[in-house]
């Protein structure tokens, strides 16, 4: 119970505390305690009854215990000043709790509001309301969420589940005993892997643990977290699950299933410490690891569907699947290991292409380590973290055992390490905190090298600035290199060394989207995309000949195509047997890297090859083709087929749904948080030569029985099934994509099932006709849509 002290203020006291101490007690706030002081001569915080004497933060402590609130959060009505932050600091950690006070010069003062006089902080000198400034037991003041919502002056209990946000868009459930710890801990956690989302929820009894502000916890199975995780788009993508395992086997038997339960309703690939593991921050490269019970580190294990191609979902999958796997630190990151390489004179560099290239277009290789040296080059994230470049062309935290791991193998055997990576002066002091936790775990000196990120001329090339007078034309660049090496060959020569081309040096000079620019029409695009400030002409992959792509539209999954400037490199790499080449006026394409975009996985690694542009569906009618070419293996570019600015179309296909002549991005049903699963009618005939097809529509209500006819009653689960009038609501304003959309709609097609969803799509009953009626059978508990037979 909250019994506030009684500290009135007397005769010596602050005039101006005492008022505030009447307008906090006027409207008290449910687990708040008010710590009610005046201010002392000496600008600490006293008692009422003894104003002349500072009070310690160990003697406030004993105040609020005795008072009934060690265990809420703590307002101080009086006058605070910066001379008062070391006390409410040592308070706010003597308690565990936030402390809230308000900036130097404000009052609180009752203002009148709806329901009666509210106390509310104000600036006496514009009478215009203050915020109120939390100071945490870590010693952080304000910037962090707080158990109570503080705006427009005033101090208000929230309601609903006690959510936290999370790097990478992830969320954290706390309760209000562990809110405290949870939040320093998401405040430890850098971004993880692209496209990795992360969720930290509490356990019991093998149960996730969610709690609400009004201080109840509830205990969820797995198809509850999901319900309360519906607003998070975590269909088709890798959730990564921060918790601890319980310690009996009945227990984590039950955690399992509630895992496995989560990936089925979220449709997510779900990623948990393997089971006796525990999840902890890896200081330095501010990722999650497991820890084994013995201390060492452990494995991320995978739950539910597993990826195409896989067999049936379930769980127990090892960190190998699905393109991530555990690495020697304990960590989540994408499968297939490091890009490593070396320069003269650096022995290992793992670095974006762009900055490897830098470094191959010096004159002079940069002077080798002292004697008993060794140096790297590796890539610098944005808030300053060394990170290592991926198979998949992300960019990644560097941990302490997994460099050891490369430097050993790149011939390193102790001694001081010099990091050569260029730093922007904003990213010095997160690259400098990493490099110290390094040289800790490394045990040796870690040096971090004053060169710059980009040197000299390789400014200019990188800003697109002190460009050659003459440059030569996009659309030219492929046959001109062609034509050189022919007459090389002719003339009984070596074909002279062809550098691959680059946006940073050759592509079009970039500039910031207007605001009143159309909608790109993909949704993980940022806000501020940098576009092409030039016209410029760049190459797509084509499925289908070139005259069906004009006529038909480019085959693509995607809202979007992905150019290339240098046609040959693409020819030369594509699998697809045909090439367009693209006239891309001003601000019809997009530098996703350039723009801070985070791609999907499977884009991650096309999106960042050197010359790669990304046209969006909503900007492609600005667009159009010149000619087309058959690829040649060797990389050149075979039987033009020129057209007359042929205007670009997509034509949806290839989506991993498996429903042609959709896109990838379809909105899932059910949805929202109300929604977690619903039973629809599909209606099958057994002797159909394709079984149960790419898709199924689903019927709200039973068919009619007819002769041939079976009915199944299955039970889809969140975000499994496909809306159709909801997607193509979506894709309205998009005229250069061409899907079966509407035609869907006019054959009263609303929701279908895809065949990538049989699989977790449970057959509840099963109707069968005989005599002009349904016979009712109910199938084995469990079966799935992909297992069904009609036998």
């Amino acid at each position: 119970m909250n019994r506030p002290v009684v500290l009135d203020a007397g005769p010596r006291g602050s005039e101006r505390d005492a008022d505030a101490v009447r307008a906090a007690r006027a409207r008290p706030v449910a687990g708040l305690f008010e710590l009610a002081v005046v201010t002392a001569p000496d600008g600490g915080f006293a008692a009422a009854g003894e104003p002349g004497r500072s009070l310690s933060a160990t003697e406030l402590a004993a105040m609020v215990r005795a008072g009934g609130g060690a265990a809420q959060d703590v307002r101080v009505p009086a006058v605070a000043g910066e001379q008062n932050l070391p006390t409410l600091t040592a308070l706010a950690r003597e308690l565990g709790r936030d402390v809230l006070v308000g900036p130097a010069g404000s009052e609180l003062r009752a203002v009148p509001g709806a329901d009666g006089d509210d106390p509310a902080l104000v600036d006496p000198a514009t009478g215009l309301p203050v915020d109120w400034i939390a100071v945490q037991p870590s010693g952080a003041v304000g910037a962090a969420p707080t158990w109570f919502r503080l705006a427009g002056g005033t101090v208000r209990a929230r309601t609903g589940a006690v959510v936290l946000p999370m790097p990478g868009g992830g969320i954290s459930f706390a309760t209000r005993p562990d809110f405290v710890t949870r939040r320093a801990a998401a405040a430890a956690l850098g971004a993880g892997p692209a496209g990795v989302t992360t969720v930290a929820v509490g356990t019991e009894a093998g149960d996730f643990v969610v709690g609400d502000y009004d201080g109840r916890d509830h205990r969820c199975d797995g198809r509850a977290l999901a319900a309360a995780l519906g607003e998070l788009p975590l269909y088709g993508t890798d959730l990564r699950v921060w918790l601890d395992w319980p310690g009996g086997p009945r227990m984590r038997r039950r955690l399992r299933r509630n895992l496995t339960e989560l990936a089925e309703a979220t449709g997510a690939s779900v990623w948990a410490p393997a089971e006796g593991g525990r999840v902890t921050v890896l200081h330095g490269c501010r990722d999650l690891g497991v820890v084994d019970p013995d201390g060492r580190p452990g494995r991320w294990e995978r739950f539910g569907p597993t990826p195409a191609g896989g067999d049936a979902p379930g769980g127990g999958g090892d960190a190998a699947d699905g393109g991530l796997e555990s690495d020697e630190d304990g960590r989540l990151v994408p499968a297939g290991g490091v890009v490593v390489t070396s320069y003269p004179g650096v022995e290992l560099v793992s670095v974006p292409p762009w900055r490897e290239r830098e470094f191959a277009q010096r004159r002079e290789a940069p002077e080798r380590a002292p004697e008993g040296g060794f140096r790297a080059d590796l890539g610098v994230l944005a808030d300053g973290r060394l990170a290592l470049l991926y198979h998949d062309g992300s960019l990644v935290a560097a941990g302490g055992r997994q460099l050891a791991l490369l430097l050993r193998r790149a011939g390193w055997r102790g001694g001081e390490l010099t990091l050569v990576s260029g730093v922007a002066p904003e990213r010095l002091a997160g690259a400098r905190e990493h490099a110290a936790r390094l040289a800790e775990e490394l045990d040796c000196a870690v040096v971090l090298s004053p060169v710059p990120a980009v040197a000299g001329d390789d400014v200019a090339r990188a800003l697109g600035a002190g460009r050659p007078a003459a440059r030569p034309r996009r659309g030219d660049a492929a046959q001109s290199a062609a034509g050189r090496r022919g007459d090389a060959a002719e003339a009984g020569e070596e074909p002279p060394v062809r550098l691959p081309l680059s946006r940073f040096i050759d592509g079009p000079r970039l500039g910031p989207a207007a605001r009143n620019a159309p909608p790109p029409g993909v949704p993980w695009l940022p806000a501020q995309l940098q576009i092409n400030a030039e016209d410029c002409e760049l190459f797509v992959e084509c499925a289908t000949e070139p005259d069906r792509a004009v006529a038909d539209g480019v085959p693509s999954p995607h809202l979007f195509l992905i150019a290339h400037l240098d046609g040959e490199r693409l020819a030369a790499r594509t699998a697809t047997a045909h090439l367009l080449r693209l006239r891309v006026p001003a601000g019809a394409a997009v530098d996703a890297m350039a723009s801070d975009a985070v791609p999907p996985r499977a884009l991650a690694a096309a999106l960042r090859e050197p010359d790669a542009y990304l046209l969006p569906a909503g900007w492609l009618d600005r667009c159009r083709v010149l000619a087309g070419y058959r690829a040649g293996p060797d990389g050149r570019l075979l039987d033009e087929r020129t057209f007359d600015a042929a205007p670009v179309v997509i034509r949806s296909l290839g989506a991993r749904h498996g429903v042609p002549g959709l896109p990838d991005d379809v909105k899932g049903w059910p949805h929202g948080r109300m929604r977690r699963r619903v039973t629809r009618y599909v209606a099958v005939r057994p002797g159909a030569p394709d079984g149960l097809g790419a898709w199924q529509p689903l019927h709200h209500r039973r068919p009619d029985p007819a002769p041939g006819l079976r009915v199944l009653a299955v039970r889809v689960e969140r975000g499994r099934a496909i809306d159709v009038a909801a997607t193509l609501g979506a894709l309205h304003g998009l005229a250069t994509v061409r899907t079966r959309l509407p035609q869907l709609i006019a054959d009263g097609v609303r929701h279908l099932l895809p065949a990538a969803s049989y699989r977790s799509a449970v057959v509840e009953h099963e109707y069968r006709h005989d005599g002009g009626r349904w016979h009712h059978k109910r199938p084995a508990g469990g079966l799935t849509l992909d297992r069904w037979s009609p036998t």
